[in-house]
């Protein structure tokens, strides 16, 4: 890692992906219902479980994640104090040994681990509490439609002979169609002290489209990312923000990406408005899900918005595996 290559603008980030016929965020509180607001209709997911997807792909592709599932002897998983008590490799945290502990949690955490430099950290050691503020913050995702919460059965256990062919039943629960929509932002202020790189925040992109491919269990089965849109800040320059709500489906009762029509109008005129602070715009589009100005349908977003906006640099995402 390279501090000549600290991040050095503001980023906004919008990311939209779908699920269909699966459960985007269950609420263990409420049966592992999709997370629904109520007032609104909308499907919600938070962004623990955004950068879960994240970290699992991270994971797998060899980085070194601090917040990861693992199980002590007797088979409980790791807390966040467990894993980070191992990484000082310290044994018992006496008040003589705390200042040493609580500088090198600061100096090497950070260093050793992406998801602190994304994402941040909280550590509750005894006498050696140690927190940093993660360089990206994401809000809840919420769906630009109004989904359909539907209950399946399954069964859960194999029949035994004397049940002569009868299993134990069980429901799960699942949307039949969402458009959901993130929004991020990725601060060049806290990237000083998470040392958060350039690098670091194409690994982000990586893993938030390439780790929402790869999603492959029952209830997260049917994912697929449709745009992410990064828009980085002139230096010195602050985010134009809210640019997630410049996203509006023409018609919200939707069952499929076939069906969505995305008019990014609004958001066109908020770039349009603050186009004296931006920089550039880098983009995934997958062509299934529909762009609109208005009634003109975009055939290709990047030439679209760069005859936009002349003096703004517009290009494509480029990370290795898409």
């Amino acid at each position: 890692m390279s501090k000549n290559n600290l991040l050095e603008n503001r980023h906004e980030i919008v990311f939209m992906y779908d699920v269909r016929d699966a459960n985007p965020n269950g609420d263990p509180d409420n049966s592992n219902m999709p997370r629904m607001d109520d007032e609104t209709e909308q499907n919600i997911v938070t962004d623990v479980r955004l950068k879960r997807t994240i970290r699992d792909f991270w994971l797998e592709n060899g980085e070194k994640i601090l917040v990861r599932a693992e199980t002590n002897k007797e088979g409980n998983r790791k807390t966040m104090d467990d894993l980070a008590t191992e990484f000082l490799n310290m044994g018992s945290i006496t008040k003589s040994k705390a200042a040493e502990a609580r500088a090198k949690l600061a100096t090497d955490l950070p260093k050793e681990f992406i998801d602190v430099r994304s994402f941040g950290a909280a550590v509750t050691l005894s006498n050696a509490n140690y927190s940093i503020t993660g360089t990206v913050q994401f809000g809840l995702g919420r769906s630009l439609n109004k989904p359909l919460i539907k209950t399946k059965t399954i069964t859960a256990t194999l029949a035994s002979t004397e049940e002569k062919g009868q299993g134990t039943f069980g429901e799960y629960h699942i949307v039949d169609y969402s458009l959901i929509n993130f929004h991020g932002i990725a601060s060049e202020i806290n990237a000083i002290k998470t040392m958060f790189t350039r690098e670091d925040l194409n690994e982000l992109f990586r893993g938030m489209w390439m780790g929402t491919k790869q999603l492959n269990t029952r209830s997260k089965f049917n994912h697929m990312p449709r745009l992410l849109m990064d828009i980085e800040s002139k230096k010195g320059k602050s985010q134009i923000g809210d640019l997630d709500l410049g996203f509006i489906l023409k018609e919200n009762e939707i069952n499929s990406v076939e069906e969505a029509r995305l008019d990014i109008s609004t958001f066109i005129e908020r770039i349009e408005g603050g186009k004296e602070n931006i920089d550039s715009i880098n983009l995934l589009h997958d062509d299934a899900l529909a762009l609109y100005d208005g009634d003109e349908m975009i055939q290709n977003i990047k030439n679209y918005l760069s005859k936009k906006f002349s003096g703004i640099t517009v290009d494509w995402l480029d990370f290795q595996g898409e």
